[in-house]
């Protein structure tokens, strides 16, 4: 290995008011040296330097490796990722190196759930001891808006506060939007919540449904078939606010559940 010449840049960071918020450090390694034909690609590493500013007694951090700015580092980066989850037992697509897959493997096939992650939920919001519920979502109950329910009158208003703050109930709905991903039977709970802001109680209702089966998840058969069945359903005018009709579908592929969605 050749070493070549490097050179010291130097930076300051201004404030928006043109004040000096701090000063820049960098060491480049130069690749303009690099000959056609013997070095395939050119690239500059970058040593990042600390340097304490005068009257502070902050000290500074040493960098170990710095892949930023490098073509290869989506490449490094990728080669990492994939090296940890092969590590921790999930199993490469031959098809789509981007996809991951872990789950019960046995005679029948490969048995994808999100027991782990359900189980943190759970245990995050406290409902450890909390009933099981028997279905994700109160039957005979269309959940609406707080100010739906006072233009007409709706005898089916739940006893669900307005939330001031929102920021709690839309955290819950995302982790659960998460859990859809391997069970397609809290699909439609979740499509109608996700449009609703005052119903913390009916979300929390679906992970006492989860806590039932936590381990619940979608089977990919092993057996082979070259078929594809789809399923498809629509409750006319369902929703009350818009008087849109709920549609939902799921597909097969042989006897694998590969695709499923609810929509307004």
């Amino acid at each position: 290995m050749v070493p070549s010449s490097c050179k010291g840049i130097y930076k300051m960071k201004y404030k928006a008011t043109e004040e000096v918020q701090r000063f820049k450090a960098g060491l480049v390694a130069k690749g303009t040296a690099n000959r056609r034909a013997l070095n395939q690609e050119t690239f500059s590493p970058v040593v990042k330097m600390g340097f304490q500013i005068q009257g502070e007694t902050r000290p500074a951090c040493r960098l170990l490796k710095f892949l930023y700015g490098l073509k290869q580092a989506p490449r490094q980066w990728n080669a990492k990722l994939s090296e940890a989850l092969l590590r921790f037992g999930f199993m490469q697509s031959q098809h789509d190196h981007s996809l991951f897959i872990k789950g019960s493997r046995s005679q029948r096939g490969i048995l994808m759930h999100q027991r782990k992650y359900t189980l943190e939920l759970i245990y995050e919001l406290g409902l450890g001891a909390a009933k099981p519920a028997a279905t994700p979502i109160e039957a005979n109950i269309k959940l609406t808006t707080k100010e739906y329910d006072e233009h007409t009158s709706s005898s089916n208003a739940t006893d669900d506060e307005v939330l001031i703050d929102i920021s709690q109930y839309q955290r819950l709905l995302g982790k659960q939007l998460y859990l859809t991903v391997t069970r397609p039977d809290i699909a439609y709970s979740i499509q109608t919540l996700s449009q609703l802001r005052s119903h913390l109680e009916a979300a929390q209702r679906v992970v006492r449904y989860v806590k039932n089966q936590p381990g619940q998840g979608i089977l990919l058969s092993s057996k082979q078939r070259n078929t594809i069945t789809t399923y498809c359903d629509a409750d006319w005018a369902a929703c009350p606010i818009t008087m849109k009709s709920v549609t939902c579908f799921f597909i097969k592929y042989g006897n694998s559940l590969i695709s499923w969605k609810s929509k307004k």
